[in-house]
């Protein structure tokens, strides 16, 4: 596994519908975050607005949610919470509203229990006075039974976004038919120690839009019927890596890792500077705006009893496009193809193509079935993260290992160099003294490129042809060897 993050290619922001786009760029002027960051924030939103309101139709014939997981990798510093705090925007002011409503429906629940408490008590002493009686007291019974249905039921509180969740809270937030939460946190170590995230076949399930059976400790039993739930956490790589080594395993085992699409941008860190322009918001204030619109649209469709959602299909030649894309994939999942040690991601990512294709669309406000324009745009998005996984997970790919010995020369030149008090090394003396793995060409290279294209050395010649490794200062100053 790659700890050591030199980045991944830059993120696809062109694929996005323009509104998307051009909110991405312009958060990436205005916050200086790295573009993945940005982009997986705006995905995990897209998906929690649109969850409620539609699903897609594959060609196999599986009618499916749209749901996203979403786990980004990012060191302190690199803004994540004043991302969450403006990507996000729109959901924290839904559930403001939500709440504010629900204060009013409590308000009047309190008084209408109230006046129902009176009419119950006077037929609860009339129905005594009878007995006292001896007189028959069928005719108050009954109404005391009819009474007793009408009993008002206490307002729920529809939080939509979560962040610290129990195993029960879970339950509770997903309890019902159709419920859409969001499960998210800048500070995803919060997420990742959360009762809610040891329950695997849980997530899995709701992942899938299965219906769940969850007993509680109380003896009451939650059933969930088509749960909608956007999981998104950006996590610092000491928490991520602390997270799986105790339960990686087991998340990569039972699928739901691969349920995630993950990334692990380069840091934008040393090269933000700041602006006196006054920020403008445009694009992100319409962002807002539809997101809003599809919340509302859901809320009122919950008020309405009706939780239908719009079926979304593709059109002929999207079809002919997906199938094509599964196809071609089944041959790279075998022992010798390029995927086989992620087949397990593989076999999601059709799937997730379909459900950033849906997203895509209805955010978009495009009509009609998904065409093969969006299609294309949604297999390059899910097709980067796919990589990314790969980088960081994957043990035998020649871009991990060359990752690896990036790492491991980093390393090197930390202790054996910098710390030492010299700034540059021979290339020769690399080669003759350097970590063992590395002392031929053809795994020195790869690693040197690595470490050149992120800044953390130069290379030249002197007079003699001699080449030199020369370290940047910022960089191993900074350096923190895992």
């Amino acid at each position: 596994m790659n700890y050591f993050n030199f980045g991944p290619p830059a993120y696809p922001l062109d694929k996005f519908p323009v509104l998307v786009r051009e909110t991405a760029r312009e958060l990436s002027w205005h916050l200086q975050a790295p573009d993945a960051l940005i982009a997986m924030s705006l995905l995990a939103v897209m998906s929690a607005a649109c969850q409620g309101r539609i699903k897609f139709k594959l060609p196999t014939g599986q009618v499916r949610p749209v749901s996203l997981n979403i786990f980004a990798i990012a060191e302190s510093g690199e803004r994540k919470s004043a991302l969450d705090d403006l990507v996000a925007r729109a959901l924290y002011d839904f559930v403001a509203r939500r709440q504010a409503a629900h204060d009013l429906a409590m308000e009047q629940y309190e008084r209408d229990l109230a006046m129902w408490d009176d009419v119950a008590q006077v037929l609860q002493q009339k129905r005594s006075a009878l007995i006292r009686k001896g007189k028959p007291t069928d005719e108050v019974t009954m109404e005391l039974a009819e009474h007793r249905k009408i009993k008002p039921a206490r307002p729920r509180m529809r939080k939509m976004v979560h962040q610290d969740l129990t195993g029960r809270a879970f339950a509770d937030a997903i309890n019902g038919n159709g419920e859409s939460i969001a499960w998210m946190s800048a500070e995803g170590d919060i997420l990742l120690r959360s009762g809610a995230m040891k329950q695997l076949g849980w997530l899995n399930s709701a992942w899938d839009g299965s219906t769940l059976t969850l007993d509680r400790a109380d003896g009451k039993s939650v059933v969930a019927r088509n749960p909608r739930v956007t999981i998104s956490l950006m996590a610092q790589p000491s928490a991520f890596r602390q997270h799986m080594a105790r339960h990686g395993e087991q998340a990569r085992g039972t699928g739901l890792l691969a349920r995630f699409l993950v990334g692990w941008p380069a840091s934008t860190q040393g090269k933000r500077f700041l602006s006196a322009a006054e920020p403008s918001w445009d694009n992100l204030t319409r962002f807002h705006e539809r997101v809003g619109e599809l919340l509302d649209e859901y809320d009122q469709a919950l008020a309405a009893g009706s939780i239908d959602q719009t079926i979304l299909t593709f059109t002929e030649d999207a079809t002919t496009r997906w199938i094509k894309l599964v196809n071609d994939a089944e041959p790279l999942i075998r022992p010798e193809g390029a995927y086989h040690d992620i087949n397990d991601v593989v076999s999601k990512a059709s799937e997730m193509v379909g459900r950033v294709a849906a997203i895509l669309h209805y955010f978009s406000e495009q009509e009609g079935a998904i065409s093969l324009d969006t299609l294309e745009r949604a297999i390059v998005i899910v097709g980067w993260h796919v990589d990314e996984f790969q980088r960081i997970f994957s043990e035998t790919s020649d871009t991990s290992i060359a990752h690896g010995d990036a790492n491991i020369l980093a390393r090197h030149f930390h202790t054996q160099v910098w710390q030492k008090g010299f700034a540059s090394v021979r290339r020769n003396d690399i080669l003759r003294f350097g970590p063992v793995a590395l002392r031929v060409k053809r795994r020195l290279d790869p690693a040197l490129d690595i470490l050149v294209a992120n800044g953390a050395v130069w290379t030249n010649r002197d007079r003699r042809g001699r080449s030199y490794v020369n370290l940047n200062g910022q960089f191993f100053n900074n350096f923190f060897s895992f």
